[in-house]
């Protein structure tokens, strides 16, 4: 009986040792995982991109399979892009996107690398990415490159789905909905008024809708009608009923022409507003990217 107990409590201090074994090894590999990963933070933070490269890349030897590899991928391509080497820090990101397409950072890591090629310049690159993606987000980033290639026309239309999207909470700042909900367009004040004027004095409504060229040479163009037309009355009258045709035609044009520009000048509002509207709403703000150093 007493050997029994003994064989047992030697059998209880060896499952104990091997748990509490096991138990240290577990805090000891934690701890390593957070200091390695400190110490590259601390090196990118402070512009020693060789050493946390290095650091970073220690990680990925020790820990291989671990759950957060594609963070610190996400790290690497921050750091290569920061030392301005933008193509190694497009193909990390373009890795987390292969590599992990079946994983919950599938959506995030199509959005940083859209968002990349975004903020490097590349609209046209990011676009064709953009227009390809399903999701929600990239109808904004869509948006955004279209803005930033003068597109704005087609950026409206899209800005306009989005307003309306049922999710767009999920992944838009209220303030961004809230800026586009009121996109202004020109009042019929100062239409009317840009016409009226052009009836008084032709070239002056379109001056006033901001096309101060071709305003100024409609205007020329009429007193320069008029002017042949006093000619012509003095010295070849049989030619003043043409004259004054063209005159009159020239009148009715120049209304329509402001009509036309008031047109023209509305789509400037919007497009000067939606411009200043993506400086105020940064894309990387909107998409809730954060940096991952």
């Amino acid at each position: 009986m007493k050997f029994d107990l003994k064989i047992s409590l030697l059998l209880f201090v060896l499952l104990f040792n091997r748990l509490a074994f096991s138990q240290s090894q577990y805090f000891e590999k934690l701890n390593l995982k957070e200091n390695i990963l400190q110490v590259a933070d601390s090196y990118a933070i402070d512009g020693d991109w060789k050493n946390a490269i290095l650091q970073y890349y220690e990680y990925l030897y020790r820990f291989p399979e671990d759950s957060i590899v594609p963070v610190i991928y996400y790290k690497i391509a921050a750091v290569y892009k920061r030392s301005n080497k933008l193509d190694l820090a497009q193909s990390y990101l373009q890795k987390v996107c292969d590599k992990y397409s079946d994983s919950k950072y599938d959506l995030e890591s199509r959005m940083r690398l859209a968002f990349f090629l975004f903020e490097k310049g590349d609209y046209d690159s990011s676009l064709i990415y953009s227009v390809c993606q399903p999701e929600f987000p990239f109808k904004i980033i869509t948006a955004y490159n279209l803005i930033a290639l003068d597109e704005v026309s087609l950026a409206d239309s899209i800005l306009g789905i989005i307003v309306n999207e049922p999710g767009r909470h999920l992944t838009i700042i209220g303030e961004l909905v809230k800026d586009l909900e009121v996109i202004p367009s020109m009042n019929w004040i100062r239409k009317w008024g840009a016409i009226s004027l052009s009836g008084i004095i032709p070239g002056s409504g379109r001056i006033a809708l901001e096309e101060y060229w071709d305003g100024t040479l409609t205007m020329l163009g009429f007193c320069g009608l008029c002017g042949i037309a006093l000619i012509t009355e003095s010295f070849y009258p049989q030619l003043y009923y043409y004259v004054g045709t063209g005159i009159f035609l020239y009148y009715f044009g120049n209304l329509f022409s402001t009509f036309d520009a008031s047109k023209r000048y509305d789509v400037r509002l919007r497009e000067k507003y939606l411009k200043e509207l993506t400086r105020k709403h940064s894309l990387k703000k909107v998409l809730c990217l954060e940096d991952p150093i």
